[in-house]
């Protein structure tokens, strides 16, 4: 009479796509319920639902050279994965079991040369 230990919440990622001649953008939502139906037995901690937002943009110079940009966690949420490591030590500023938290707003950028 127990729930299953580290069973995933629903979740679903959104993209929504544009583009242009030597461009392309992308927002992506990425979406999880809460998941509250734990282990009783494995002392298993519920994580709340959350949803992120994500932008990228590519810019294509040639067939071969292209650069890219994007910010992830645009709104900088505060939120744990389900499945994310749990924090084992005693007296700190999280929670003992809870569940860690992943990373805040973070941009990026990469160039891509193919040959």
């Amino acid at each position: 009479d127990d729930n299953l230990y580290r069973i995933a919440p629903a979740n679903a990622a959104i993209n929504l796509h544009y583009s242009a001649d030597k461009w392309d953008a992308t927002i992506t939502g990425k979406l999880s319920a809460k998941q509250d139906k734990v282990s009783i037995t494995n002392n298993e901690t519920s994580t709340a639902g959350y949803g992120t937002l994500n932008l990228s943009l590519n810019y294509y110079w040639s067939s071969t050279f292209s650069a890219r940009i994007g910010v992830d966690n645009l709104f900088d949420k505060h939120y744990a994965n389900h499945l994310s490591g749990r924090n084992r030590v005693i007296n700190n500023d999280i929670a003992f079991r809870a569940a860690l938290p992943e990373e805040g707003m973070s941009a990026w950028a990469e160039l891509n040369y193919q040959f």
